[in-house]
């Protein structure tokens, strides 16, 4: 499995295409596994989100309008982390503005986005489908928060 092949919890809850690492865990392609997770494990995506970025980096970008609240909401933290050092204020405030608004938004839609589950056909008879929605509703709410390895847990 890919735990034993070096990916550990922390990096799993941190890979986004998971699909590929588990195909390769099934055929045996250890190789090829243990090479992607140490890929993995040094993407500029997953160390910043393991928050390891320069102290100077975090001060440029608060200074230039991006808060924790918000570097907390941004998915591809290595762009941002790009443009603060190589010194590039005009862009990187254009993108933190892009991605406030961005979220602002996504958190309007949150409200709505348990509605877009919904049941196809019929549920058998004396079937309870809260537990059901209830499981659904939690589990996107894990992924908001961005707790991957909560989220995937709930799915199973």
């Amino acid at each position: 499995s890919a735990c034993s092949w070096g990916c550990d919890d922390e990096l799993w809850s941190k890979i986004r295409a998971k699909r590929v690492l588990c195909e390769w865990a099934a055929e045996g392609e250890e190789a090829k596994a243990r090479e992607r997770i140490e890929r993995l494990r040094n993407a500029p995506s997953v160390v910043a989100a393991s928050g390891a970025i320069p102290p100077e980096v975090a001060s440029q970008l608060a200074e230039w309008g991006c808060d924790e609240a918000l570097w907390a909401q941004v998915k591809s933290k290595a762009s941002l982390i790009k443009l603060a050092e190589g010194g590039l204020e005009e862009k990187a405030r254009s993108k933190i503005e892009k991605i406030r608004a961005i979220v602002t938004q996504g958190k309007a839609g949150q409200q709505t986005r348990s509605r877009e589950y919904r049941l196809f056909g019929a549920l058998p008879d004396g079937y309870d489908r809260t537990p059901v929605e209830l499981l659904i509703t939690e589990r996107a709410a894990a992924k908001s928060r961005k707790d991957y390895v909560k989220a995937d847990a709930l799915q199973k």
